[in-house]
């Protein structure tokens, strides 16, 4: 499947719909029940992490990829600080590297990105 790509507002109550459209397009590929929850779990973070950093009224660009292998999102916010660490060393942060398998965080031109991969296949070491 493609990526698709999304932009809204970075409102804690975009969240809901986000996570319904990771589980709709996991279930498309008959993921586990299990893997599903984790996608939604995961994107809930990552878009938590988002939002705490994302400057008022500004829009989440978020990119979501599902295949029978697993669930891949990017979520994109504008975000100016240079200093990271509101960032990784926050509850979600962890939550998130703890569930996934590859977890990264891109900064540039202004922007931070929250990078993550869930493999069906494979268990999180």
């Amino acid at each position: 499947m493609t990526d698709t790509r999304i932009e809204f507002p970075a409102d804690p109550s975009c969240i809901p719909e986000m996570r319904a459209l990771a589980g709709a397009m996991c279930a498309r590929f008959n993921l586990t029940v299990d893997a599903i929850d984790d996608a939604k779990h995961a994107l809930d973070e990552a878009l938590t992490i988002a939002i705490s950093v994302a400057p008022p009224e500004s829009t989440i660009t978020c990119t979501l990829n599902a295949t029978a292998e697993g669930f891949r999102a990017r979520v994109s916010v504008p975000h100016d600080e240079d200093d990271e660490s509101n960032v990784t060393s926050g509850l979600a942060w962890r939550v998130l590297c703890g569930m996934t398998h590859e977890t990264k965080l891109h900064r540039e031109d202004g922007r931070t990105t929250v990078h993550f991969a869930l493999n069906v296949d494979a268990s999180v070491t």
